[in-house]
């Protein structure tokens, strides 16, 4: 997952810089079975690095910020 992560943040940078303006938060939804809890050590090194475990379920808030000026 940190592969994963530190691609997207260069992507960003990169390909993706129009989306940069963009309030994000990085946020991983398993597409399958996970074998630890919302709280397992795993799940807290993950958001030390920036990226937040959702678990089985994640609904898009209807109210959201669009961009930054």
């Amino acid at each position: 997952m940190f592969r994963k992560l530190n691609w997207l943040k260069a992507w960003l940078k990169g390909d993706g810089k129009k989306l940069e303006k963009f309030d994000k938060m990085f946020l991983w939804v398993p597409s399958g079975a996970t074998s630890f809890s919302r709280g397992a050590t795993q799940v807290k090194k993950l958001a030390d690095k920036g990226l937040f475990y959702s678990g089985s379920l994640f609904k898009i808030p209807l109210h959201h910020k669009t961009a930054k000026p």
